[in-house]
Parts: structure tokens; C-alpha cells; sequence
């Protein structure tokens, strides 16, 4: 079959590169969009180590590490994010809207806070300014220790 003196081959082969980017132009419209705010990842350590559980309570949750995220505007906490630790002391937090935080530790394994309190949302020496820059760290309690706070 003729078209305007252009064959079916011809043609398919002339439109094969509008077609294809139809296409893809189709599934990156399925893509999920990318969750707001950034994703923060990194390990909560002692003396470069993780903190330790006990693994039988661990099961039962008597036993975890919890790192909160407390943001802040001006003096002002307008917001936290929670997440517990891995066993290796990682961590991963999504949707985290880029701005100044304190870093409050628990670390419990059955009973008290084995941190004495010492990273509370009050207590915390830790502050961060977040941006995507910044996604990746370790937060090592031992070094603020030592600064005596």
C-alpha cells in the first residue's frame, strides 16, 4: 500500500522515533513522584561503637534506640520525626523538611533511659541544620561528652 508515494515501511520507520518517545514520555508519567522534603541516613554510635541491646528484650520492645528529630523556628519546635535504630546503630528518615534541628537519643534497654535524660529535646546538645547537602552522618554521643555538656 502506497501513501503519497511514501511505502508503509518508510513510514513506520519515520515515525518510529515520535512513537517511542510517546512512550516514554507515557511511563515516566507513571513514575510515583519523589515524597517531599529530604532523607537523612547515617549511625548513632558511642566511642564509635553502636549502642548496645539486650536482644531478649529487644524482641519484646523493652529494648530500643530512638533518635527524634525536633525542628525548630526561631525558639520555637515546630515539629519532630521519630525513628528507632537498627541493631548496627543506622538509621533512615524520610520527608525531614530541610531546617534547623535537635537531635534527641533514647536508649533503653527495659527500665530508664540509659542516656540519663541527657539528649531530651530539652537536654540535647545536638543541633543540625538539614539541607539536601547534608543527607549522609554519624552522630557519635562520646564527642559530646567530652565537651562537658
Amino acid at each position: 500500500m502506497r501513501l503519497a508515494g511514501v511505502t508503509r515501511g518508510t513510514l513506520t520507520r519515520r515515525m518510529m522515533p515520535v512513537l517511542v518517545g510517546i512512550a516514554l514520555a507515557g511511563l515516566s508519567a507513571c513514575t510515583p513522584p519523589k515524597p517531599p522534603g529530604i532523607t537523612v541516613t547515617g549511625r548513632v554510635l558511642r566511642d564509635g561503637q553502636p549502642l548496645p541491646l539486650d536482644p531478649l528484650l529487644a524482641k519484646g520492645a523493652a529494648a530500643y534506640v530512638r533518635l527524634t528529630f525536633f525542628r525548630y523556628e526561631g525558639d520555637s519546635m515546630v515539629g519532630s520525626n521519630s525513628v528507632d535504630i537498627g541493631p548496627e546503630g543506622t538509621f533512615t528518615l524520610t520527608r525531614l523538611k530541610p531546617g534547623k534541628y535537635k537531635i534527641g537519643v533514647e536508649h533503653y534497654n527495659g527500665g530508664n533511659d540509659l542516656l540519663k535524660s541527657a539528649f531530651t529535646d530539652v537536654n540535647t546538645p545536638i543541633t543540625l541544620d538539614l539541607d539536601a547537602d547534608k543527607p549522609a552522618f554519624d552522630i557519635d554521643l562520646s564527642q559530646y561528652a567530652r565537651k562537658g555538656r
